[in-house]
């Protein structure tokens, strides 16, 4: 809502004209529509508007959309939010029905839907998003799982440190035995 008024447009009030240069970055956004209110208040609906984790009641063709701009031209709003016990940012739990779920984060591997017993992967939607094919109506649980390359990495650094950590303590007793005054 952008207000230009203090009070509606039939009372007497403080007019706050809004700049030309917000109006314009407000009129250049595709996905905001203008609802009929009061002239003194100006309220847009977003109709791009989505939870990041969804399901849709009517179909939606998610499968085979891996271009950014096709987002434009799908309609989500019939999304239905799933996944909604955010446990953490790498955990979510809830319930889903069988069908697609589209997760509104960028495409990651790494990220599992276990749902229906079964461990899924995601696949590719809109070029950057992810969506998982749910084999039936239930409880579900969608994690994030750290590739084992990265606690190696972190181990290897530990060990390296407490190589050089080593080495430095050696060294400086080696300088302090070779430095005793006689």
């Amino acid at each position: 809502a952008v207000v230009e008024r203090s009070t509606p447009s039939f009372s007497a009030g403080l007019d706050r004209p809004i700049g030309q240069r917000t109006l314009q970055a407000i009129d250049s956004q595709l996905d905001l529509r203008p609802l009929a209110t009061d002239p003194s208040v100006k309220v847009l609906i977003n109709e791009s508007w989505m939870s990041s984790r969804s399901q849709f009641g009517s179909p939606v063709r998610l499968a085979g959309l891996d271009e950014p701009g096709e987002l434009v031209v799908t309609d989500l709003s019939s999304g239905i939010p799933v996944l909604t016990d955010r446990r953490s940012s790498r955990e979510q739990h809830g319930f889903v029905g069988a069908g697609e779920v589209l997760v509104a984060d960028a495409y990651d591997p790494h990220w599992k839907l276990l749902a229906g017993g079964e461990r899924l992967l995601p696949e590719l939607s809109f070029g950057w998003a992810m969506r998982f094919e749910s084999p039936s109506d239930g409880p579900a649980a969608l994690w994030y799982q750290r590739p084992n390359s990265i606690a190696d990495r972190a181990i290897v650094q530990i060990v390296l440190w407490a190589v050089i950590a080593r080495l430095a303590v050696s060294e400086r007793r080696k300088t302090s035995r070779l430095e005793v005054p006689t």
